[in-house]
C-alpha cells in the first residue's frame, strides 16, 4: 500500500498533531466546504465556492494550508475568471463552482471504479494529506460504514480479530487467503476501509459490506489512519493486549465448554479504542476511563454461558451471584484455586474496577464516595500519595488488571 520511498519521506518529517488530523483544541480535522473571494486582473473581484479545505470539528478554525490538489484547482479557475474579465466589460464578482465539477471528472476518468455502488466522498482522498497518490488513484480513499457491519465477524470462529493498537483493527478470514482487511474506528463510531483493499475482497464480502455502506463523516482522526498513512507505530498498549489474551481465553474456554467467557459486541471494539493514559489527569477523566473499562471487562461477562458451566460442576447455589462471583466460582474450578475465597481475592483489582465505577456513577455523600475509593484504592495497593495522580491510579489498575488474565490463560 506504501512502498519503502514513501516511508523514508514521511519517517524524516516530525509527525505533529496536524498531521494526525487533530486540532490544537482536542477537535478533529475535518473535509469542509468554503466560500472565498479573490481579486484578480482589471481590480475585478471574483468568489470560489465550494473550496474543501481542512476544518476543526469542535472550534471550526481552518488549516490555513490548501492541499496541492486545491491550489491547482483554484489556479485554473482564476485564470478561467480572468480571461473572462479581460473579455467581458460588465464582468462584475463573478461566481463560479468548479470543483464540483472537476471531481467528477476525476471519478469517471481516473480513480479506481468499484463495480458495487459504495458511497464515498472522492474529495477526502484529494484533500486529506497522504491519501493521495501517483499510482493506483483512489486506493486510498476512505469509505466509511456503521460499526453494525462488525457484527458478522465477531464471535464468528471463521474470522479472526487482531487489535493493532487502539483504533487500528485487522481482520482474517481462516483458510481463505484472499480475505484480510486493516479497519479503523473513528470517535463517531464509523468503521473505515481504503476503497482499494475493498475491491481486492471477495464479491460476496463486498455485498456485505454495501449493506452497512454510509456518507462519509470525512473523519479519519484514528490509529488506523497515523498508522497506514504517516506509519506511526503505536506500541502495543496494556489494554491491548488484555482484548488479545481475553480472546485466547474465550477460545479455550469455547473448546472445551462450548460457550464463550464473555461476548464481544461490535461497541466493545470502539470502547477499546476510547481508552488512553488520562491525560488531563483529572478526577472527570479518571472516571470516563473507569466507566469504559467496567463495560468491556465486567458488564461483558456472559452470565448466561458461566452458569451452564457450573451447572456442570453441581453448583446450585448461584441464582443471586452477580457477574463477578459468578466469575470468581467459574476460575475456581477450571484454575484449580484451594477454595473460592482465593479465587476471589484473586480477582480484587476486578472487583475493584466496579466500585470505582460505583463511586463515579452513584450520587453518594462525599464522606460515603471517600471511604468506598479509599477501601479500593487500598486493595490496589496505591500509595496514600499518589491517590490524587488519577494517571498512576489508572495504569496501576490497567496493569493488574492484565496479570489477572495473564494469569487465568495460563492455567486454564
Amino acid at each position: 500500500m506504501i512502498n519503502v520511498e514513501d516511508k523514508v519521506k514521511i519517517s524524516k518529517k516530525l509527525i505533529t498533531d496536524e498531521d494526525r488530523l487533530q486540532c490544537q483544541c482536542g477537535g478533529c480535522l475535518v473535509v469542509e466546504k468554503i466560500t472565498k473571494e479573490y481579486k484578480i486582473k482589471n481590480n475585478n473581484e471574483c468568489i470560489i465556492e465550494d473550496i474543501p479545505i481542512l476544518q476543526c470539528s469542535n472550534c471550526k478554525k481552518e488549516v490555513p494550508n490548501f492541499s496541492l490538489f486545491v491550489k491547482e484547482v483554484i489556479k485554473s479557475s482564476l485564470q478561467v475568471l480572468e480571461e473572462s474579465s479581460i473579455s467581458n466589460e460588465k464582468f462584475n464578482k463573478k461566481f463560479i463552482t468548479f470543483f464540483n465539477i472537476f471531481i467528477k471528472h476525476l471519478k469517471l476518468t481516473y480513480h479506481i471504479k468499484p463495480k458495487l455502488p459504495f458511497k464515498y466522498d472522492i474529495l477526502d482522498y484529494y484533500v486529506i494529506p497522504g491519501l493521495f497518490r501517483e499510482y493506483n488513484i483512489g486506493f486510498l480513499t476512505p469509505v466509511f460504514f456503521d460499526l453494525k457491519v462488525l457484527d458478522r465477524y465477531l464471535d464468528n470462529q471463521e474470522y479472526e480479530l487482531e487489535l493493532k493498537s487502539g483504533s487500528y483493527y485487522t481482520l482474517w478470514k481462516k483458510e481463505e487467503e484472499s480475505f484480510a482487511i486493516s479497519f479503523g474506528i473513528n470517535g463517531n463510531q464509523r468503521v473505515i476501509m481504503w476503497l482499494g483493499d475493498i475491491l481486492e475482497l471477495p464479491e460476496k464480502e463486498q455485498y456485505y459490506l454495501l449493506a452497512y455502506n454510509v456518507e462519509s463523516d470525512h473523519n479519519l482522526k484514528s490509529e488506523f489512519y497515523n498508522a497506514q498513512i504517516l506509519v506511526e507505530w503505536g506500541s502495543e498498549s496494556k489494554e491491548g493486549n488484555i482484548f488479545k489474551i481475553i480472546s485466547q481465553i474465550n477460545k479455550k474456554i469455547k473448546e472445551k465448554y462450548s460457550v464463550n467467557l464473555t461476548t464481544l459486541e461490535k461497541e466493545t471494539l470502539f470502547y477499546y479504542s476510547q481508552l488512553h493514559i488520562p491525560i488531563k489527569n483529572t478526577k472527570k477523566e479518571f472516571e470516563s476511563l473507569i466507566n469504559i473499562l467496567n463495560k468491556i471487562l465486567v458488564e461483558n461477562i456472559d452470565v448466561v454461558s458461566i452458569k451452564k458451566i457450573l451447572e456442570t460442576k453441581k453448583e446450585i447455589n448461584i441464582k443471586s451471584f452477580g457477574s463477578l462471583k459468578l466469575l470468581a466460582k467459574l476460575i475456581y474450578y477450571i484454575c484449580n484455586f484451594n477454595t473460592y475465597e482465593e479465587a476471589e481475592t484473586f480477582l480484587s483489582p476486578l472487583f475493584c474496577l466496579y466500585n470505582l465505577r460505583i463511586t463515579a456513577n452513584h450520587l453518594l455523600s462525599t464522606e460515603s464516595e471517600m471511604e468506598k475509593l479509599g477501601k479500593s484504592l487500598t486493595k490496589l495497593n496505591i500509595p496514600e500519595e499518589k491517590r490524587e495522580n488519577y494517571s498512576y491510579i489508572y495504569q496501576e489498575l490497567v496493569s493488574q488488571l492484565e496479570e489477572i488474565f495473564i494469569s487465568i490463560n495460563q492455567r486454564i
